[in-house]
């Protein structure tokens, strides 16, 4: 069996904060070259049929119907334990641990932390070294490879780069997928000066 090296995410949420719902998640578990061995997509809602917390301007930006996902919707507890199965097959049970990928992915896995996965569960299967889309564009401002003024969003370096969306932004498939592409082309566009 062949096992991963890098877990892409993206959640969606009701806001931005971690009191907020959990809405979506994927979870793309990657080979060392980064091409998808299988994906994880997880539509959650509250525990125990407990309210969902939302926020107006995060709804607006996911553009998720709340009725309509609470109709397909899994519990937090079931879809943190599909996570953890999927996280024990791809990281040898533990025996690796799994480079995150993500645009901003820290919030992304405080969210996983409060609604999904305790900090000590998730840990065991996934590093905290980073590939993280945003804090690289950053330094490539830094260096000059993109202009100081263009957006840091994930549509803006998309823009820069010449990545397309599979889909459209703001669905967690298709951010998480987004940012595989776009690390690929981030790297791809630097000049290595070898001796």
């Amino acid at each position: 069996m062949e096992f991963a090296t890098y877990v892409t995410m993206d959640l969606e949420t009701g806001g931005v904060t971690v009191d907020c719902s959990l809405l979506t998640a994927y979870f793309g578990f990657l080979d060392a070259e980064m091409n998808l061995l299988e994906g994880l997509s997880l539509e959650v809602k509250p525990n125990d049929g407990k309210p969902y917390v939302v926020q107006a301007d995060g709804l607006s930006v996911n553009k998720i119907d709340i009725i309509e996902h609470d109709k397909v919707a899994i519990s937090q507890s079931e879809a943190g334990s599909k996570l953890m199965l999927a996280l024990k097959k791809w990281a040898q049970n533990g025996a690796i641990k799994l480079i995150p990928i993500g645009h901003n992915v820290q919030f992304d896995i405080l969210f996983i932390y409060e609604h999904l996965l305790s900090k000590k569960h998730f840990d065991q299967f996934v590093s905290y070294r980073k590939l993280d889309t945003g804090p690289i564009a950053q330094f490539f401002k830094y260096c000059g490879i993109i202009p100081a003024n263009k957006s840091g969003s994930l549509e803006s370096l998309a823009e820069t780069f010449g990545v397309q969306f599979k889909d459209r932004p703001h669905t967690a498939e298709s951010d998480a997928m987004m940012c595989v592409d776009l690390l690929k082309a981030m790297k791809a566009s630097i000049t290595i000066n070898q001796p």
